[in-house]
């Protein structure tokens, strides 16, 4: 059975409960708040900048090109002050969240339905974001968590009854990457940790997510500054996709080269985490 709403409806009122319950905000609103930007990208490639310019009008008015927005030196210095001082909030952690649709399973015919012999939910699983997924687990896990999430239900006034009382938290099903590692499938019943991935059947616990979060914030690694802190992120993100499959690596890093930037450690460590969260269509929010 198909689920009634999108992904990107349940993602955003998730981020919401969670920014309200568990102090993790979305790193776009937190950096945008910081910066006093949105997003700032430039380039000189006519390979890059193609993506993203239309030839439909040039008849009419010629050939008027997007380059994008380039930040002076300045002002990522300044965002850099603004993030590291005693007025904003210190990062804590890291979660990246994989949002998942369900499909509501109620047939006999389910092909998982001889194991859980009743109504379940799955979701497939893309093997090379897995992969890649959980190599950047195994590098960040002392102060971050990368999970999977998917809602214990599928109808569209469940979703806004859940959101009203604030329990999609306790409505939806959460999994690490590398406890599904050589499975393409994961299957559930209700909300919490307990699962089935498939293809041979295999029992597993994911995580209490705010429980983890509490727990990765009081003992997680204390960096000095927020500045630090995403420079470590970039350094486990560059090391993650220089170990991924050959298409994806170069992909990723062919972005990298085409996005022209100022020489400021800041600017090229958020451009490889924001090129890594587009690749792999993930989000990544920051615990304060």
């Amino acid at each position: 059975m198909e689920c009634e709403f999108e992904e990107k409806q349940y993602e955003e009122l998730l981020n919401c409960e969670l920014a309200f319950r568990g102090r993790i905000y979305p790193a776009g609103q937190v950096l945008e708040n910081t910066i006093g930007i949105d997003a700032a990208v430039f380039s000189k490639d006519p390979a890059f900048l193609r993506l993203w310019n239309s030839t439909r009008w040039w008849w009419l008015f010629g050939p008027i090109w997007k380059h994008g927005v380039s930040l002076s030196r300045e002002l990522w210095d300044d965002a850099e002050k603004k993030l590291d001082s005693v007025d904003f909030p210190k990062f804590l952690c890291n979660v990246f969240i994989q949002h998942k649709r369900p499909e509501y399973i109620a047939s006999r015919l389910g092909k998982e339905y001889s194991y859980w012999k009743k109504k379940y939910f799955r979701y497939d699983i893309s093997v090379s974001q897995r992969d890649i997924l959980i190599r950047l687990e195994q590098r960040i896990s002392k102060n971050s968590i990368v999970v999977y999430a998917c809602p214990a239900f599928s109808k569209l006034e469940e979703l806004w009854n859940f959101n009203e009382r604030s329990t999609l938290v306790e409505n939806s099903n959460f999994v690490e990457p590398h406890i599904l590692l050589n499975h393409q499938r994961y299957t559930f019943v209700n909300g919490g940790k307990e699962g089935q991935a498939f293809s041979k059947p295999t029992h597993t616990e994911g995580i209490e997510l705010l429980t983890e979060i509490n727990r990765i914030r009081e003992r997680g690694l204390k960096f000095k500054t927020n500045a630090e802190f995403i420079d470590a992120l970039a350094h486990a993100i560059r090391e993650t996709m220089e170990t991924s499959e050959v298409r994806i690596k170069k992909t990723y890093f062919s972005i990298i080269e085409r996005i022209g930037l100022t020489d400021h450690l800041l600017a090229k460590n958020l451009t490889e985490i924001f090129a890594f969260v587009f690749l792999t269509n993930i989000t990544w929010t920051i615990g304060l």
